[in-house]
């Protein structure tokens, strides 16, 4: 049975382009089960892939993440999606060409500061950003777009690390770093 809160919840999350991840960051560093993602696995066969393919939208329940797309996919989804793609090759290729390995971007506890983000962005990263739409600094666009949707976060040392979802979308574009 559909939890009428947690649904209500579910659906501004999903219809503001944001993921459900099952995972979520606490201020004490510890990661905890999210209730959104748990009513979705819960009812997902049941009611919600239903409800929400009679709203014109694919629900999908990966593991680790959900999120909606819609059935009459549309060039703002497109749009969304090579912001994020080029927002999450820079960073990979910047943090490697600077001498890390890509696990800063994953490890909960480490991730990468607004420092080493700062050097990440070169002008030829910056060239790239901008030819996919992204004018903004390099530590704004990653707030507006990948932190905004879910995509990354910030863990108690402030540094951006990639959500559940942040890394299965980098693996599906580029395939294993």
């Amino acid at each position: 049975m559909i939890d009428k809160s947690l649904s209500q919840q579910i659906y501004r999350e999903l219809m503001n382009g944001r993921v459900i991840n099952k995972l979520t960051y606490q201020k004490d560093g510890s990661m905890q089960s999210n209730a959104l993602y748990e009513e979705l696995f819960n009812s997902y066969d049941s009611d919600y892939r239903a409800m929400y393919e009679n709203l014109g939208y694919e629900l999908v329940l990966s593991s680790g993440f959900a999120f909606s797309r819609s059935l009459d996919e549309d060039d703002a989804y497109s749009d969304v999606a090579m912001k994020i793609q080029a927002l999450l090759m820079v960073l990979a290729r910047g943090i490697q060409e600077l001498g890390y390995d890509f696990e800063l971007l994953t490890t909960h506890d480490a991730g990468v500061s607004d420092k080493l983000l700062a050097q990440v962005e070169t002008d030829e990263k910056r060239d790239i950003l901008q030819a996919c739409g992204l004018k903004k600094p390099l530590i704004d666009e990653a707030k507006n777009v990948l932190e905004t949707r879910n995509i990354a976060y910030r863990n108690a040392k402030g540094s951006l690390v990639l959500t559940t979802a942040g890394i299965s979308f980098f693996t599906e574009v580029f395939g294993d770093s």
